[in-house]
């Protein structure tokens, strides 16, 4: 193996070295949507809670516990990102629940359930249009923080 080679995996791997530019624009981004959507659902907790339950996945008795969990978990996601020990754990997370949102908006989409996604609470509520174009803005947040990942 050649030594520039080597040099360069080992600096990729590390958390405390500096990501490049693109880098740190997806993680500007990514973290400032996620960020947003979190304290937009923690603000009318009650309203993110009829959303979820309006995707008919999951039993009424757990939706506001997931609910709650939900916005905790991509603020605290959100706010992960900025510590660099911490980056890659959280942009696996973040994948992790995109892809998770992208399987609830497709699984309604089937079931031909017209859903509001409830991501950023009422005030972008009719933004997106119907669920076809959550499905899309979701799948391009789910690319890029599959992009966030491979740079951490």
């Amino acid at each position: 193996m050649e030594e520039g080679q080597f040099a360069c995996q080992t600096m990729r791997r590390h958390p405390l070295v500096p990501m490049k530019m693109s880098g740190w624009g997806l993680l500007i981004l990514l973290s400032f949507i996620f960020f947003g959507a979190s304290l937009a659902k923690l603000y009318d907790l009650t309203a993110f809670a009829e959303d979820i339950a309006d995707y008919q996945l999951l039993p009424p008795l757990v939706i506001p516990m997931l609910a709650a969990t939900l916005c905790w978990l991509e603020l605290l996601t959100a706010i992960a990102l900025w510590i660099p020990s911490w980056r890659l754990t959280a942009s696996l997370m973040l994948t992790a629940l995109t892809f998770m949102f992208c399987v609830a908006i497709a699984s309604a989409l089937l079931r031909g359930i017209d859903v509001s996604c409830g991501c950023f609470g009422e005030t972008f509520r009719e933004t997106w249009g119907n669920g076809v174009g959550f499905f899309g803005r979701d799948v391009i947040f789910l690319i890029l923080s599959i992009l966030l990942t491979q740079i951490c």
